[in-house]
């Protein structure tokens, strides 16, 4: 696998739809979705004060950082499925740019926007919203092989409903940084480009460097403790604004609605198991495949993160834990393939249990934010509006 850039070429490649829907019908319903909310949120977006300069802040961004994630060989732990339409040399979905880190995250920033008031209170109130959407979309997400996340990053060895635990306190303390961030931006538009790479990029380091590393990397305690203690912190100067009269932002409100009914949807009534996906993954080989005086490719060693961690390179069948994992090697390329293969099949596997407990927990969750059961601040509600 190359330790530099990943070629980008071609920029944008389309799939056949009705191979997609084959292979993933899911994954096709769920491009379709959110495709369809990023229109609404721009055009949310282009009503609203300060509107399209949250929108480009959002995708750009969330931009950033996925591109660094999945085209630097140095990082290179999240790998996509292949949608209708992709971009950078089929590694990157559309929808997952402009619905995923464009609306989810607009749509989170905005509603913040609405509620008012004191700088952490609106930064809090972001990094709950935005952490439990995200939450809900990865848990469904990997369960149906969406995408795969990386099996041995040491980022990623605590997890929740198969979800990487620090995945999920990246994105509290992003859309915590990205509410303060905008807080201080002028309004033009464009100023977006460079408030979003700060929120993303900068800012949200600090959750990490005084919460995160402390606790899970020196210390050791598993990471669903710093998640807990980053929340617990957000929700602080919300509960004295806990309120039985406010009224949701219709529109808003309407868009969190139709993210939870699609994956609550698929999460009830689609099976995983009947998932089959083909593209690009953390690199599989045969398992009796063997380099440098015998010694096992399955189990060769790397950095990741430039010299900071170190994860095994490539996976196979006989490392591949599918209730971890939250997919099955299911091509038999791999099993014969002396030299690592980036591109493979995997198939989906059953939900374990408590999972669709879980699902529905954090939609929930998503449904009470998004209802915004707070008192606003007066003046901050009427220019949002």
């Amino acid at each position: 696998m190359s330790r530099s850039w990943h070629t980008i070429t071609p920029l944008i490649a389309f799939n056949d739809p009705l191979e997609v829907w084959a292979a993933q019908p899911t994954f096709l319903l769920a491009e379709a979705v959110f495709l369809a909310l990023t229109v609404w949120g721009i055009a949310d977006a282009i009503r609203r004060p300060r509107g399209l300069l949250t929108f480009v802040a959002c995708l750009v961004g969330g931009t950033c950082v996925e591109l660094v994630t999945i085209l630097h060989g140095e990082v290179g732990n999240f790998y996509h499925s292949q949608a209708v339409v992709m971009l950078f040399g089929k590694r990157e979905p559309l929808y997952m740019l402009l619905g995923c880190y464009g609306w989810i995250a607009y749509a989170t920033i905005a509603l913040s926007q609405r509620l008012g008031g004191s700088a952490l209170a609106q930064a809090g109130f972001a990094a709950l919203l935005g952490s439990e959407a995200w939450a809900l979309l990865d848990a469904v997400g990997a369960q149906f092989i969406w995408w795969h996340w990386h099996t041995s990053e040491p980022l990623y060895e605590d997890r929740e409903g198969g979800v990487p635990v620090a995945s999920s306190f990246w994105i509290t303390a992003s859309m915590g940084s990205m509410a303060l961030v905008l807080m201080r931006s002028p309004s033009h538009a464009a100023c977006g480009v460079l408030a979003g790479p700060l929120a993303t990029l900068g800012l949200m380091n600090v959750p990490f460097t005084l919460i995160y590393h402390p606790l899970v990397t020196f210390a050791g305690y598993h990471a669903s403790v710093a998640l807990w203690v980053l929340r617990a912190a957000c929700a602080a100067p919300l509960i004295s604004r806990v309120s039985k009269t406010f009224r949701p932002d219709a529109s808003l409100f309407g868009q969190m609605v139709a993210l939870v009914a699609l994956v609550v949807g698929v999460a009830l009534f689609a099976d995983p198991t009947a998932e089959t996906r083909t593209s690009f993954g953390q690199a599989c080989v045969a398992s009796s495949a063997t380099f440098w005086g015998g010694a096992s490719r399955c189990g060769e060693l790397e950095t990741s993160f430039w010299g900071a961690f170190e994860r095994t390179a490539h996976t196979c069948t006989a490392s591949n834990r599918p209730a971890r994992d939250l997919y099955r090697i299911c091509d038999p390329a791999c099993d014969a393939s002396r030299t690592p293969l980036e591109t493979f099949t995997s198939c989906g596997v059953p939900r374990a249990d408590g999972w669709t407990a879980l699902v529905l927990a954090h939609s929930v969750a998503v449904i009470a934010l998004a209802a915004m059961p707070f008192t606003p601040v007066p003046h901050a509600a009427a220019k949002t509006a």
